[in-house]
């Protein structure tokens, strides 16, 4: 299975291409009313990775916006002196808690917890020398709400060990440990 991603002004257009894994024969072509085309039945066999494309542009000193494969815009800043935006380390933080929280709440919500409030704090250290990657990273998750403590603990642990992407890709160069607070709720 094959799939492109082409970009068009005004927004984008994705074309998915898949081999039967059976016979190696395409699938038809199929439009979607939302101008996305299929081939049809990729969804029956899944769908490969497909390249995803992000754009970095200068826009002085050492300051860059970063416009993610949908369209996302975010300023960035390299320069630890001025401190106008996220440097791109501080954006890997931020991705792996963002990521976390994520398959936390909704492994939870599918547990039928009754979470009101997820924090989750995450820190990190860096190699004294260059290049100077992440090599451990604790989070801390402080949630509130009507929840048992081992479908917490099972969720928390899901993410790390199954669905959270950016922590599977940091982990390769980086100790990841984790502790969670259970804060009652508020009536």
């Amino acid at each position: 299975m094959l799939g492109s991603v082409g970009v068009l002004a005004g927004g984008f257009e994705r074309r998915w291409r898949r081999r039967n894994p059976l016979t190696g024969d395409a699938g038809a072509t199929r439009g979607c009313r939302d101008g996305l085309s299929f081939r049809l039945p990729a969804m029956l066999f899944g769908l490969e990775a497909v390249m995803q494309t992000a754009q970095i542009q200068w826009v002085g000193e050492q300051k860059f916006v970063a416009i993610s494969p949908s369209g996302h815009a975010i300023l960035l800043d390299s320069d630890s002196q001025s401190n106008k935006a996220p440097s791109p380390m501080e954006l890997l933080l931020m991705a792996l808690a963002a990521c976390t929280a994520t398959d936390v709440v909704i492994v939870l919500e599918k547990k039928r917890q009754k979470l009101e409030w997820l924090n989750v704090v995450c820190s990190g250290e860096r190699a004294a020398e260059q290049p100077r990657v992440w090599t451990k990273f604790d989070l801390l998750y402080q949630l509130r709400g009507r929840v048992e403590d081992a479908a917490v603990k099972r969720a928390i642990e899901l993410s790390e060990e199954k669905y959270c992407s950016v922590s599977a890709m940091l982990k390769k160069t980086a100790t990841l440990s984790w502790r969670y607070e259970i804060l009652p709720p508020q009536d």
